[in-house]
């Protein structure tokens, strides 16, 4: 019977909208724009609310806040995963309900909190996104993530199998891994949820270097509190403990925001 359950759970299941319909997207600008944006999970308590900012093509943005504020909730609106509960989410100017989802998500890259890697090996991982990538884009990938000394190390290399969920790998590695994989599959807009959480400060840094770099020309949303991080964005996006969102630079919150500063300086 639990059995049962679970298979008429699966067939219960119904389509996400704007599957298969809307407009088909082959390439993106990067222009994000969200349109007094609000959003609930149960539709009486309000985790975003009235939210209007803008990201313009191959801007690099950071998005800071505290532990619990509605951060990745942000980032999950702007990859489809829910609709807002009120307002309009842009990109290039078009509404993000009238693009088809599968589309749309192809020219994103994510990279989450928890990192999710599939049995196989490891170029099978890093080419999950694009199956079409070279070796020579996996290997700037590689690189560039600061794990390709650690794979060449390898008996197998690239053909290494990883098991269930990427077992045979510290956190630190599979996060990287991640990374590498968002790369791979070459975005018009890549979107990190605090992308080194596992790794140590001297990787931590490496990573963060690469990306302006491997990013030219790509949006990029950044969540992250680390002043490493925060300096080199175009703005940053503040999130404050009453959920409202202020935009401006490092440079400008850190002399006017006592709230920023206790974030980025703990």
């Amino acid at each position: 019977m639990a059995a049962l359950q679970r298979i008429w759970a699966l067939f219960r299941i119904l389509p996400e909208e704007n599957s298969q319909t809307g407009i088909t997207v082959d390439h993106l600008k990067g222009e994000i724009e969200f349109r007094e944006v609000s959003f609930s999970y149960n539709g009486r308590d309000t985790v975003l609310e009235g939210l209007s900012f803008q990201i313009r093509p191959g801007e690099h943005a950071a998005l800071v806040g505290q532990s619990g504020i509605g951060k990745t909730t942000l980032l999950s609106l702007i990859l489809r995963f829910y609709g807002p509960t009120s307002g309009e989410i842009y990109f290039d100017g078009r509404p993000a309900s009238s693009i088809e989802i599968t589309s749309l998500r192809k020219r994103i890259g994510y990279v989450s909190q928890n990192t999710l890697l599939l049995s196989g090996t490891i170029m099978d991982n890093l080419r999950y996104g694009n199956p079409e990538a070279s070796d020579e884009k996996v290997l700037q990938a590689s690189r560039a993530a600061e794990i390709h000394d650690f794979i060449s190390s390898l008996a197998s290399g690239y053909h290494t199998e990883i098991g269930e969920k990427g077992i045979k790998l510290s956190e630190g590695q599979k996060q990287r891994l991640s990374i590498a994989r968002a790369l791979v599959k070459a975005p018009d807009i890549l979107v990190l949820d605090e992308p080194t959480s596992s790794l140590d400060g001297k990787t931590e840094g490496s990573i963060l270097r690469s990306l302006p770099a491997f990013a030219r020309d790509k949006t990029l949303l950044v969540v992250s509190n680390k002043v490493s991080t925060l300096k080199d964005c175009d703005h940053v996006l503040l999130l404050d403990k009453n959920k409202r969102l202020f935009s401006g630079t490092h440079q400008q919150f850190m002399e006017t925001s006592e709230y920023y500063r206790s974030l980025v300086t703990h």
